[in-house]
């Protein structure tokens, strides 16, 4: 449970994300969103990037 709620804190302050919007998605979800914003970085895809987390954006 402290992993989940860790990748949910290190989104919300790095990315600004909601965190009323991550707390709603389940833990497995959260890890998937986690590593699809680390690939999508490290392809420096800025519009997938854009497009990936505009849904979670406070």
């Amino acid at each position: 449970m402290q992993i989940c709620l860790s990748r949910i804190r290190y989104l919300v302050d790095t990315y600004g994300l909601s965190r009323k919007k991550l707390q709603a998605l389940k833990c497995k979800e959260v890890k998937k969103l986690r590593e699809n914003i680390d690939q999508l970085r490290a392809h420096n895809d800025a519009y997938g990037l854009e497009s990936l987390v505009r849904p979670y954006r406070a």
